[in-house]
């Protein structure tokens, strides 16, 4: 185990933060929700459709 230190703020270093940004343009980029139901059912429903491997695939970085 090895630690990084990392700068205060550094989303794009977070590896989680990217797996948010694909969760985002893959649900709800460019489209109106009319509930805050209807936005969490949509987001739901994609995040159980993610896979090991998707995962692995959206938020692998070259430092960890």
């Amino acid at each position: 185990m090895r630690i990084i230190i990392q700068p205060a703020y550094s989303p794009e270093l977070n590896p989680i933060e990217k797996l948010w940004q694909y969760i985002k343009n893959s649900t709800i980029k460019n489209q109106i929700f009319t509930t805050l139901k209807e936005l969490e059912n949509k987001v739901c429903k994609f995040v159980k459709t993610l896979t090991t491997e998707i995962i692995k695939s959206v938020c692998g970085v070259s430092y960890l």
